[in-house]
């Protein structure tokens, strides 16, 4: 058997065609970086390094009423704990990232409760919602597409 120092055929092929894939490889390379940088080469993401801000967040009742004697209304978001009702009658509990309030009696626009946050900074990740509004004295159920709402604020 003799062996030559001169490439076969077939790598000779094989080597010509890596030579042709390099710049498309290349290319994908490049627009794929364009694609996941929105535009830039390079966007890193730089994590918020502040520590994290515990404190109170409060439960704002919005109302066109002047006569709303009872309203059920719940938060949705992340860590929630010690619900406190703002000077108003009622209840209120928490599970799993979903508060529950119900309040009772003169019931007026303003705070209603606040509850304790891990972190005051991640307030748009709370959503609050009116379920349910009932007149004073008749307790007859209010229409919400009056203009209630509620809002979770700093």
């Amino acid at each position: 058997m003799t062996y030559t120092n001169q490439p076969s055929r077939h790598s000779a092929s094989n080597e010509h065609a890596i030579r042709l894939l390099r710049p498309l490889a290349l290319l994908l390379i490049v627009l794929l970086a364009t694609a996941c940088g929105q535009g830039e080469l390079v966007s890193p993401h730089v994590p918020d390094m502040a520590p994290a801000t515990a404190g109170w967040l409060s439960l704002t009742f919005l109302t066109p009423r002047a006569d709303d004697g009872a309203v059920q209304l719940t938060v949705l978001g992340p860590a929630m704990d010690s619900l406190q009702l703002a000077g108003v009658a009622g209840v209120a509990s928490s599970s799993a990232g979903v508060a529950h309030f119900l309040v009772t009696g003169r019931v007026a626009g303003g705070v209603l409760a606040r509850f304790w946050v891990p972190d005051t900074r991640k307030v748009s990740q709370y959503v609050a919602r009116v379920n349910e509004v009932a007149a004073r004295g008749t307790y007859q159920l209010q229409d919400l597409s009056q203009g209630y709402g509620a809002m979770v604020t700093p």
